[in-house]
């Protein structure tokens, strides 16, 4: 069994904020507990001494950009994510409905980290800032996004979306439709990850007055 000892354990699913001992077994946690040895029985095989560090279970990243080689925002999941206490990263649509099978194949299914993720209207995704993926808006497809996301239900969260005048051109509206309409229509998507800008008259236009 491996112990990670001496460090501050925070984990508030089960209110937990203490100085404590993690003890490690068949990849699984095996205990929580005061002192050096309050995690349960077992020969150690290995103590990390993690005094003045934070010990936390796995962190989840809401948004990321992991299709690597691929897209330009691209970077490997295990060297930033995994690396950095993440153990599930959600990619927050770089692949749209005809890039996803390369995104699943060549970065999800090789990588230690556990990636979700949300699927671009635009069917060839996030892959480069020279053009909006959407300044075209017949590269938005509801019908392919419905069909790859039933497809590949275990991994696709949801539908994305980007409405800055860079990715839609001078009117927002037609973008955002159609990624609206795909979410409905798939009927078990918990919701839509809009990327709306910070200020300016797309911003204005499509977020309510207060």
């Amino acid at each position: 069994m491996t112990r990670v000892a001496g460090g501050r354990v925070l984990d508030p699913g089960q209110g937990i904020d203490a100085t404590a001992t993690v003890g490690i077994g068949g990849g699984l946690i095996s205990g929580i507990g005061t002192g050096q040895r309050g995690t349960g029985e077992g020969d150690d095989h290995e103590v990390i001494d993690a005094s003045g560090l934070l010990v936390t279970p796995g962190l989840v990243d809401l948004h990321t950009h992991l299709f690597t080689g691929v897209s330009h925002y691209g970077v490997d999941p295990d060297a930033h994510c995994l690396g950095r206490g993440v153990t599930t990263a959600v990619d927050a649509g770089s692949a749209g409905a005809q890039t996803f099978p390369g995104l699943r194949r060549y970065v999800i299914e090789p990588s230690r980290t556990r990636i979700l993720a949300f699927l671009h209207i635009a069917v060839q995704g996030m892959i480069s800032s020279l053009v909006g993926e959407l300044e075209d808006i017949r590269w938005a497809s509801p019908q392919q996004a419905i069909a790859r996301a039933r497809e590949h239900a275990d991994l696709i969260v949801g539908i994305k979306v980007r409405l800055g005048h860079q990715m839609v051109g001078s009117d927002p509206a037609p973008a955002l439709r159609p990624a609206h309409g795909s979410r409905h229509r798939h009927g078990s998507w918990p919701g839509l990850a809009a990327a709306v800008p910070a200020a300016g008259r797309h911003r204005d236009a499509l977020l309510p007055r207060q």
